[in-house]
């Protein structure tokens, strides 16, 4: 492990403002809303080491500037290049949850993904599933390849998010290309984007309960059986909530798309 003084002074010493932006961007942009008008850069440097130190992002942080750094790095710290290989991309699971959420929703996400995880999903959620060294608009990319299933976190913010917008838009897309299915989880109101305006919502606004509730048992039907060389689930300690949960499908009929399961698990639904 790094000293966090060590690793302030040499990245003071190594960067200037311009390369500590760039760093930044690539790598950390959730820093950006957190550095001042007129702070210098040694507070700059503090700030991001404090939010990776809060994120336990301290060894992507490391990697990265030693990646950026080699041979000043190791001078400065004795020792030998050590770089984790790159990520490569695995192929699409289309099981894997994809949790497309704003900064200010990170509470929200974070539970979220927990609570699946403990049932047995496979979730692709930022920070956490990006590798140490991997530039965050990489790592997204790899997310999208790599999942099934889109969650969009909806709230004001979430509408707002640049980012957001932009991984709806690829999700779209890969939907309409039969290599992923959407569902906008709506954790706050607001202004739904157009595209999205004619779907089903699972509303976690009211009672989050009953929101994971409604979640599960939508995904539940379109779960795959695993191939027969496929690593099995994870044994469960209790049976998911979907066992405990009735709730009725209206099958739509249509020519083009016979059989289509509409889960009916709000209170209000607009067909």
């Amino acid at each position: 492990m790094v000293d966090r003084s060590q690793l302030r002074q040499f990245m003071i010493e190594s960067f200037s403002d311009d390369e500590l932006a760039d760093l930044i961007f690539d790598y950390f942009p959730n820093v950006r809303a957190s550095l001042g008008e007129g702070m210098t850069l040694g507070q700059k440097v503090r700030t991001l080491i404090d939010f990776a130190d809060r994120h336990d992002r301290i060894d992507h942080l490391v990697i990265v500037v030693e990646k950026l750094r080699p041979e000043a790095y190791c001078n400065f710290f004795q020792t030998e290049l050590d770089l984790p290989p790159e990520p490569e991309t695995a192929a699409r699971d289309p099981n894997t949850l994809f949790i497309s959420y704003a900064n200010p929703d990170a509470e929200f996400a974070v539970r979220l993904a927990a609570d699946l995880r403990q049932r047995g999903f496979k979730v692709w959620m930022a920070p956490d599933s990006i590798l140490p060294g991997e530039k965050w608009v990489a790592a997204i990319e790899r997310g999208l390849r790599e999942s099934g299933i889109f969650l969009l976190v909806l709230s004001p913010a979430g509408v707002d998010s640049k980012w957001v917008s932009q991984e709806t838009q690829v999700a779209i897309m890969l939907e309409n290309e039969g290599q992923m299915r959407i569902y906008p989880l709506r954790v706050q109101r607001a202004e739904v984007p157009l595209l999205l305006s004619t779907r089903q919502h699972i509303s976690f606004d009211t009672d989050y309960d009953r929101g994971l509730a409604g979640l599960l048992a939508a995904l539940q039907p379109s779960q795959e059986p695993p191939a027969s060389d496929a690593a099995p689930r994870p044994v469960l300690s209790k049976p998911p909530v979907t066992t405990e949960v009735t709730v009725p499908v209206l099958i739509i009929d249509w020519p083009d798309a016979p059989n289509q399961e509409l889960t009916l698990n709000l209170s209000l639904i607009h067909i």
